[in-house]
């Protein structure tokens, strides 16, 4: 069976629509909601929306910053699956024909009432999928949102929408934004991040990153498994510690499994090294632990880099080149997603001696994150690629734990271990009296801070599997997860 066969439209179940009107104050925002239609095919989501039948009008004689935008009335959608098998929903923005209003000037929050922040994008950020089919006149339509449910599960997810705070009044004066928003379940079973929740319980307890996973000698921790946590786009699910059912075939390679990503898709490293390679070729300046630097504009979620953006670091370079070589006739599969290269600068830890990056500061002290900080450095920050390395909190989220913290030689035997000194994505400090500039590196289920440029370092490529991806298998050794 074809995949186009095996994608069942489960449910569109909600139709809301949204009319932006931006006049000679343009910041004037006007919703209306119609109520629901539904259109079930197979009845397995049951959708509620908290409607203000009055609609809910915005006055504001300009932009708004996002944190003037969360704090905005918007509207809440409960999502419940009725059914036993697991469904993946996707919250779609379409775009009605007659918008002025650029996607680039409309940003969008959304949230579980689960989770601590909202995930803020621009519109033109978000992946653009096909207009649903039962909506006419529709111009272009993103996902805005992405997520699964298991049996039984409900979920209530916050929407709100504003217009960007650098817009310009000649960019935002007299232009209006219609969209219709629908939630689509898709059978989410035979999908990779379906098959992940179905074979594993969520472990709800955040564990104690100091530790690592699984435990040393005398301590103990949370336990292995899957976690869940918040990332840049909404609740990401992680593997930590000895797990033993997140082996992946793609490629003709084993790849396992780090994530599912908040965006629904599903981040991979390789099992094997794929060769050595320094970091970067120079280290004599503070720009060089960029993963590009001289960027012609700062690296941000907003407005991520992409290949064509500055400076290659050399590790750059060689994945990418691999990345031709060996995966480029699997393009379609893969998907365009995030890399953090955080380069922001503790304040704290820094001084005219030394300069201390963030990353290196979360895991001295226990408190990592899958998000990314915006940097005013005109080197590093978020990309979106193909390919690229796992950060060194993705490290720690899978186990591993600073060496000097818990015994320099105990090593920690979880899924990511390897003898070899392997490179992250992540800077550790530039030595301003030395002009030596150093990035995090893992080795024997351990993370440390001396990877100092230009020394070698073994390469494990992270890439990320779409949403949709469908496989076959059950995510062990010995029968892996198979991409169809």
């Amino acid at each position: 069976m074809g995949l186009k066969n095996k994608k069942k439209i489960i449910a569109i179940i909600l139709i809301v629509v949204i009319v932006i009107i931006s006049g000679i104050t343009y910041g004037y925002w006007n919703k209306e909601y119609i109520g629901k239609e539904n259109t079930n095919n197979f009845n397995c989501l049951q959708i509620e929306v908290k409607e203000n039948k009055e609609g809910i009008t915005l006055n504001n004689a300009y932009p708004i910053t996002d944190e003037e935008g969360i704090e905005t009335e918007g509207y809440e959608v409960t999502i419940e699956n009725k059914c036993n098998l697991i469904t993946r929903y996707d919250v779609v923005m379409n775009k009605k024909e007659g918008s002025t209003l650029e996607d680039k000037y409309v940003k969008i929050g959304s949230k579980k009432t689960s989770e601590k922040d909202y995930a803020i994008n621009l519109l033109s950020n978000y992946e653009s999928t096909k207009p649903t089919v039962e909506i006419k006149e529709v111009e272009s339509a993103r996902i805005i949102r992405r997520g699964y449910l298991k049996g039984k599960e409900i979920t209530t997810i916050s929407i709100k929408e504003w217009m960007d705070y650098e817009t310009t009044k000649e960019e935002g004066e007299n232009k209006k934004f219609i969209s219709k928003i629908t939630i689509e379940g898709i059978n989410g079973e035979n999908t990779l991040g379906g098959k992940i929740l179905a074979n594993n319980e969520v472990i709800e307890k955040e564990p104690d990153f100091s530790k690592g996973e699984p435990p040393g000698a005398g301590s103990t921790t949370t336990g292995s498994g899957l976690y869940k946590t918040e990332d840049d786009e909404g609740t990401s699910y992680y593997f930590r510690g000895a797990v033993e059912n997140n082996y992946v075939k793609f490629a003709d390679m084993l790849w396992r499994i780090v994530r599912i990503n908040g965006d629904g898709s599903i981040r991979l490293i390789s099992q094997k090294e794929i060769g050595e390679e320094v970091y970067n070729l120079q280290g004599d300046k503070s720009q060089y632990v960029g993963y590009t630097y001289d960027n012609k504009h700062i690296c941000t979620k907003e407005n991520p880099c992409t290949k064509e953006e500055g400076t290659a670091s050399t590790i750059k370079t060689y994945l990418e080149e691999w990345y031709q070589s060996n995966l480029a006739k699997y393009d379609d599969k893969i998907a365009l997603s995030n890399f953090c290269n955080d380069t922001s600068i503790s304040n704290s830890e820094s001084n005219s001696l030394q300069i201390f990056y963030n990353p290196q500061i979360r895991v001295d002290s226990y408190n990592v994150t899958l998000k990314c900080l915006n940097t005013n450095n005109n080197y590093g920050g978020l990309y979106k690629l193909k390919i690229g390395l796992l950060s060194i909190d993705e490290y720690v989220f899978a186990g591993q734990n600073f060496m000097d913290k818990d015994g320099y030689g105990e090593v920690r035997y979880n899924y990511l271990f390897n003898i070899h000194y392997s490179l992250t994505i992540s800077p550790s400090n530039f030595q301003i009296f030395a002009s030596s500039a150093s990035i995090m590196y893992s080795t024997r289920g351990r993370v440390d801070d001396g990877g100092t440029l230009p020394v070698k370092r073994y390469v494990f490529p992270s890439i990320n599997l779409k949403a949709n991806t469908q496989i076959i298998g059950e995510g062990t050794s010995s029968n892996p997860y198979t991409v169809n």
